[in-house]
């Protein structure tokens, strides 16, 4: 394979990994983070449960981008040494 063509693949990946790392850092939860007080006061200060989807989905989003960037910087090293 050319390493032009092995340092191009490996630019679109660090693209798309910065895209999604950038989104992702950028996102804003916009409801309740901890329950409410109610008669339970174990549940004061606890976050709930649709914030803690938010943040699984926040860490698996960014995970795969931090996973493309690593993929996209070693291709261009490998493009490098490719002759």
């Amino acid at each position: 394979m050319n390493s032009q063509i092995i340092g191009t693949i490996g630019l679109l990946c660090d693209i798309i990994g910065a895209i999604l790392v950038a989104v992702e850092v950028v996102s804003v939860y916009h409801g309740d983070i901890t329950g409410t007080m109610n008669d339970a006061w174990e549940t004061h200060g606890k976050p709930t449960p649709e914030y803690k989807r938010f943040e699984k989905r926040k860490r698996k989003i960014m995970g795969v981008g931090l996973v493309f960037l690593l993929t996209g910087f070693s291709l261009q090293i490998v493009a490098l040494w490719i002759k």
